[in-house]
């Protein structure tokens, strides 16, 4: 006999599981697409590199632009947001979401003007993609790589790269690259040492950044298929309860016909089990027809 069509009256109660099941089924994802410092986690590789980042790492460079001098100010934290900075103008510093920055100051004689400041790194977790190059003794000079890709103001791609390199004494924040569509920043600290290395190999690493012997680094992207899911289920939710207002107080309908395409999602459940059984009987041969209960 044919699968029973769910009453209205079951449609809610269905609807309401439906959504159930795929937001519990997201929360897991979206968790894990945090980035954690003091756990990164690289193929059989983990880092701890919470210590190199307990304040915000800075690097200022001087530019002579005659008859001035311009300031360029970098600082980076890949593990929380930049602390605010005190006795400065909200507008002459990057907003409270960033997470690397960047601020051009001109002085021409005792006159200071801030003349350009740029969020490079924004939003609530942004996440990395992950190159991970080995060193050539051990772990000693490995290189754990973060790139952030993000927007200048004028909607132009830009590249904040972090290198982290594996060493037995530490060192300050380098910079070894500046352009209008990138800055690679440099840290040595043995904190960039993987806490439990792994066996495999990537080739050795010639200390800029790029394996030697034509051996490609090994990369990973963190959280992004997770993070497509829960932008798609947070527009399904949107458009659900926008859809329902709308047709509940707008066009004036009442009942279970207010939730938006009412009669697909009531069938919705059927048809994924006929679809089911007919992918069933193609693979093992069966008959096709009426579904028996």
């Amino acid at each position: 006999m044919p699968i029973p069509t769910p009453s209205r009256r079951q449609a809610p109660r269905t609807m309401t599981l439906v959504a159930a099941l795929i937001f519990l089924s997201l929360v897991p994802l979206h968790a894990s697409a945090a980035f954690n410092c003091a756990d990164v986690q690289f193929n059989d590789r983990k880092f701890d590199i919470s210590s190199i980042f307990t304040n915000d790492l800075e690097f200022v460079k001087t530019v002579d632009t005659p008859p001035s001098t311009t300031l360029v100010a970098y600082r980076v934290n890949p593990c929380r947001k930049l602390t605010p900075s005190k006795d400065v103008a909200a507008a002459d510093t990057c907003s409270a979401d960033t997470w690397a920055c960047l601020v051009k100051t001109v002085k021409r004689d005792t006159t200071t003007l801030v003349a350009e400041v740029i969020g490079l790194v924004k939003g609530d977790t942004p996440l990395p993609k992950l190159t991970f190059n080995p060193g050539s003794q051990a772990d000693d000079g490995s290189l754990l790589t973060l790139t952030y890709t993000g927007k200048r103001p004028d909607d132009r791609a830009f590249e904040t790269v972090l290198r982290l390199e594996c060493a037995k004494q530490g060192g300050s924040l380098e910079l070894q690259e500046d352009s209008e569509v990138k800055a690679v920043f440099k840290v040595r600290s043995a904190a960039a040492c993987p806490v439990a290395p792994g066996s495999g190999s990537g080739g050795n690493n010639n200390g800029g950044g790029k394996p030697a012997d034509g051996n490609k680094p090994e990369e990973k992207s963190g959280g992004g298929f997770g993070s497509f899911l829960t932008i798609v289920f947070t527009c399904f939710v949107v458009y659900m309860l926008v859809g329902t207002l709308y047709r509940k107080f707008v066009l004036k309908v009442t009942g279970p016909d207010a939730i938006p395409h009412y009669d697909f999602w009531v069938e919705l459940p059927g048809m994924i089990v006929e679809l089911f059984h007919a992918i069933k009987n193609k693979v093992t041969g069966g008959q096709r027809g009426y579904i028996q209960v």
